[in-house]
């Protein structure tokens, strides 16, 4: 009888391995199929940079693709620190024109649109320098993110990043951080140990320094 019930379990523990063996294959495949599929990016500035950093052959971003990011360093020029105006040449009205695309690109109604970012789940380090973000949502996916810069930006809300489970430093130097990112969610950080620089100023501060 002990013999019999012996191989009955032997039976159903086989049973059981080959079935978890062809659910983790399905789940692989899924995963496989997951990686497969583009990755849209609204703020093509955005899109182009992490094309060159993860220098693609081709326009295609996939998830996989994002998964390779590691390490990534996006920061933005303002248009005062370009190339300046070579006046007298064919090129002026050309060059008059950049600039004013360059002034608009740097007035306060615009936003840089994290989108896409959220698959880039290997992600450690970021570093996002003077770019107008107002939205952080995208990276609360960013479990593995430890060491992200987000210097003279628009930030005011940190709660989307707040409970990233790895984050041990955060630069939020002139920001215009609101009430409740200052009061409590910069408190409950550092309180973890994470690293946390800032400095609060005035929107109209942040935007100043980009006309």
């Amino acid at each position: 009888m002990d013999r019999v019930r012996g191989s009955r379990d032997l039976a159903q523990g086989s049973s059981f391995t080959a079935r978890r063996a062809r659910e983790l294959a399905q789940k692989a495949g899924q995963l496989q199929s997951t990686d497969d599929i583009d990755v849209m990016f609204p703020d093509k500035n955005l899109e182009t940079a992490v094309w060159e950093e993860l220098k693609k052959d081709d326009g295609r971003l996939t998830r996989g693709d994002l998964k390779r990011l590691k390490s990534f360093r996006h920061w933005a020029t303002p248009w005062h620190l370009a190339a300046p105006l070579e006046w007298g040449s064919e090129a002026d009205l050309e060059e008059i024109e950049l600039l004013i695309e360059r002034l608009r690109a740097s007035s306060t109604e615009v936003v840089f649109d994290l989108t896409g970012l959220e698959y880039a789940v290997h992600l450690t380090e970021l570093d996002l320098y003077g770019h107008p973000i107002t939205d952080l949502s995208p990276l609360a996916t960013l479990t593995k993110l430890s060491d992200l810069t987000l210097f003279r930006c628009r930030v005011r809300d940190i709660e989307p990043i707040s409970s990233l489970p790895e984050l041990s430093k955060l630069k939020l130097g002139v920001n215009p951080l609101s009430k409740e990112t200052v009061e409590m969610h910069i408190p409950r950080l550092k309180a973890r140990g994470v690293e946390v620089i800032y400095i609060v100023v005035d929107e109209m501060c942040v935007s100043a320094d980009w006309r």
